[in-house]
Formats: structure tokens, C-alpha cells, sequence
């Protein structure tokens, strides 16, 4: 997965956050490894390290907002590793099951 990919699939025009894709993609990349336990990413885990990488840049102390009548709400980062539970359905088929 590159970072060109990264900002099409999260709709980036710009290069504004090209450093902080290429420093946070391999990051995500290992941890979405482990967490599904593959050993290479697959065509359909690039829209769950999209998704991580883009809820990574919000206030992770703010769930939602509202002002007047338009209300936005944020990923949900209650779980023990920080994954958002969007991410989580996502990455669901992929998982393998670790023997030990």
C-alpha cells in the first residue's frame, strides 16, 4: 500500500499530509498484521488502514460536535488498542485464528 493510495481512497487532493501518511502507513500496516494475523495485506484490509490513518489526525478526546443543527460524530476509540470499531468490522473476515 502507498501513500498515493492512501489519499484516494480518503479523497486527499493535496500534499499536506503526505509526511504524516508515510510515517504513519507502516505503523498501521504492522499493526493490522498483527491484529489479523496475515502475513501480507490484502486488497480489502487497504480501506481499514485508510480509515486508521484518517481517525488517527482527529482529537481522539472528542467523540462528536454539534453546532446548531449539524452534528458530526468521530470514531469510536473505546477499546483496549486504540483500533475504531469501524476499522474492526472491517478487518473481521480477515482474521485468522493464532494457534499457540
Amino acid at each position: 500500500m502507498t501513500v498515493n493510495e492512501v489519499k484516494t481512497l480518503l479523497r486527499i487532493k493535496d500534499d499536506s499530509l503526505d509526511t504524516y501518511i508515510e510515517i504513519t502507513l507502516p505503523l498501521i500496516k504492522e499493526l493490522v498484521l498483527k491484529y489479523t494475523n496475515q502475513t501480507e495485506i490484502k486488497e480489502g484490509m487497504k480501506l481499514a488502514i485508510a480509515k486508521w490513518i484518517d481517525s488517527m489526525k482527529e482529537d481522539n478526546r472528542v467523540q462528536s460536535e454539534s453546532l446548531s443543527d449539524m452534528s458530526i460524530s468521530y470514531f469510536d476509540l473505546n477499546n483496549s488498542n486504540g483500533m475504531p470499531s469501524e476499522v474492526k468490522a472491517i478487518l473481521k473476515p480477515y482474521r485468522r485464528v493464532k494457534f499457540i
